[in-house]
C-alpha cells in the first residue's frame, strides 16, 4: 500500500464483474461484464483496481487503458463517489504512465464530459491539453447531450 493508502493492482478479465459494477457506481450508461472482458482480452490492454480505505480496504476505483500501437488511450476511468477527491484518479493515471516504456513513450489520449470540471482540473494537473472536441456526445437519458473533450498528455 503506498503513502496514500491506495494499493493498485493490475486485473485481467476474471474481474470483469467488479469492474462493471465500479463502472456503474459513476456512470449513468453502464458497461457490462461482457464489455468489459472483451476490452480486457484485447492486444496491448491495461487493467488496473485501486483499493483503498481506512481500516478495512474496499475497492476505490478502476481505470481501463489500451496501447493503439500510436498512442495509449484511457476507455475507462472511474472513481467511487465516497473516495473521490482523495488520489485515485492520479493513482490509477499514474499506474498506466508506469507502465509506458521510457524509450518509447508514447501520448496518453482521453476523453472527459465537458461538464465534468472536477475530472478536468485533475487531467490538467497531469499535464494533459485539449486536443478536440466531440459535440452532444454524451447521451444521459433525457438531459441534453455533452460534449465530449479529447485531452492528449504528450508523451
Amino acid at each position: 500500500m503506498s503513502e496514500s493508502g491506495i494499493m493498485i493492482r493490475t486485473v485481467d478479465g476474471s474481474y470483469s464483474d467488479l469492474l462493471a459494477a465500479l463502472h456503474g457506481e459513476c456512470f449513468d450508461k453502464v458497461w457490462n461484464r461482457d464489455s468489459f472482458a472483451a476490452l480486457l482480452a484485447m492486444p496491448g490492454s491495461l487493467g488496473a483496481l485501486a483499493e483503498a480505505g481506512d481500516g478495512a480496504v474496499q475497492p476505490a476505483g478502476y481505470i481501463l487503458a489500451l496501447d493503439t500501437g500510436d498512442d495509449w488511450e484511457i476507455l475507462s476511468l472511474g472513481v467511487r463517489p465516497p473516495h473521490r477527491r482523495r488520489g485515485v484518479g492520479r493513482a490509477l493515471i499514474d499506474a498506466v504512465l508506469a507502465r509506458m516504456p521510457e524509450d518509447r513513450r508514447k501520448d496518453l489520449v482521453l476523453e472527459v464530459a465537458a461538464d465534468n470540471l472536477p475530472a478536468q482540473k485533475l487531467y490538467e494537473d497531469l499535464g494533459f491539453r485539449p486536443a478536440g472536441r466531440r459535440p452532444r456526445y454524451y447521451r444521459r437519458g433525457d438531459e441534453a447531450p455533452v460534449d465530449a473533450l479529447i485531452l492528449r498528455r504528450a508523451g
